[in-house]
């Protein structure tokens, strides 16, 4: 089995989160799609073959299969674009993906013949419910959160919410970078909270960013299906797109979310908002690849 390693929203060439990508015929039986993304170890590792009109992918953490993910789907396309197998020359091509969310449009945009960037469209957004009360002071006590920091920098408050475009995750916006970069999980007892409410787990933002480059600034926690923390997040980012654009704060429909920056993996990720439209969207890069004998 061929693994190519794709650094999927990297941000000036650098960074990114890395994705393993295994283009296959047919796709190996579920046992061994799920032990040969536990070896490898990447958040996510996608299956991809061609069917009718584009393509289907299975995505797996290194504990479990997911309906879809973001950075993973970039890393696919992007890969298959470098291979050559995705054409173009200037603009764009629609292809159509079919997840465990459904036939979802992927964009492959190219430049003078090469790939630029890959954009996905989320499933429709949705709201699933407000954290607060208990659930709110257990979220803050799992994060090492001081609960007078929720809030944006622009100033009134804005509460936590669950919303999914294919994962629901929990959007927890904090007041400045300062508190986005002091939040030390207790991750055994996020895992514990996030399976009690139904989520993947936790996307923390700011406004306040100090960088003319990104709207706003993030980290994610979802150690309930094995990720600790994520350098970059395509589904999460277009629910907080969905989350800021539904309350005014995103003018233009448009943003980019800088992540990964503690990590060392400094990663941009594009977001476009039409009402209940999502895309999500980035650039990558090829890292390498490895043969597996599973």
């Amino acid at each position: 089995m061929k693994v190519y390693k794709v650094n999927a929203f990297t941000y000036r060439g650098m960074g990114g989160n890395g994705a393993g990508v295994v283009r296959c015929i047919d796709f190996p039986p579920p046992e061994v799609m799920q032990k040969a993304a536990s070896v490898l170890g990447f958040s996510e590792t996608v299956f991809i073959r061609p069917v009718k009109g584009g393509y289907h992918s299975r995505f797996y953490t290194p504990e479990c299969e997911v309906p879809t993910c973001g950075h993973a789907t970039i890393a696919a396309f992007f890969l298959l674009s470098v291979l050559g197998e995705i054409r173009g020359g200037d603009g764009e091509i629609k292809l159509r993906q079919e997840t465990g969310e459904g036939s979802l449009p992927v964009y492959v945009r190219f430049r003078q013949g090469r790939v630029d960037k890959i954009f996905m469209e989320q499933s429709p957004p949705k709201s699933l419910g407000r954290v607060k009360d208990r659930e709110l002071e257990e979220l803050c006590r799992c994060l090492g959160l001081d609960p007078a920091n929720i809030g944006v920098a622009k100033g009134g408050d804005v509460e936590v919410e669950i919303i999914s475009t294919g994962l629901p995750d929990i959007m927890v916006p904090v007041t400045s970078r300062i508190a986005l970069d002091r939040i030390s999980p207790d991750f055994s007892r996020l895992a514990n909270l996030s399976r009690r409410l139904g989520v993947v787990g936790a996307h923390v933002f700011t406004m306040e960013t100090g960088n003319d480059d990104f709207t706003v600034l993030c980290r994610n926690f979802g150690p309930a299906v094995g990720i600790n923390e994520e350098s970059a997040t395509g589904t999460s980012n277009g629910a907080l797109g969905y989350y800021l654009y539904k309350r005014g704060l995103l003018p233009g429909g448009e943003m980019v979310s800088g992540q990964g920056y503690g990590m060392g993996k400094p990663s941009a990720i594009y977001v476009r908002v039409e009402r209940d439209k999502v895309l999500v969207g980035g650039k990558a890069a090829v890292a390498g690849a490895l043969e597996m004998d599973l």
